[in-house]
């Protein structure tokens, strides 16, 4: 659910709906209060950061860079 929810928030958030990015963000930090997506996305709600800055960090990323983080995410996760 959590990282379900966190992304909800991160496309609420672009797309400019901070009401509804906050309401994804307490349900991703009920479901695991660690997540570090969701912190992530309140951390940006908290300072008012522009929803653009997402979309212009995610598109400096390589494919490369994405998915080695994606595996790095399951190795650190329970089994």
């Amino acid at each position: 659910t959590a990282p379900l929810a966190a992304s909800l928030a991160v496309c609420c958030w672009v797309d400019g709906d901070g009401a509804a990015a906050w309401a994804a963000l307490d349900r991703a930090v009920d479901a695991d209060p660690d997540h570090s997506l969701a912190h992530l996305v309140a951390t940006a709600l908290q300072q008012g950061q522009p929803p653009w800055i997402w979309t212009s960090i995610m598109a400096e990323l390589t494919p490369e860079e994405l998915l080695a983080s994606a595996r790095h995410g399951q190795e650190r996760s329970p089994a």
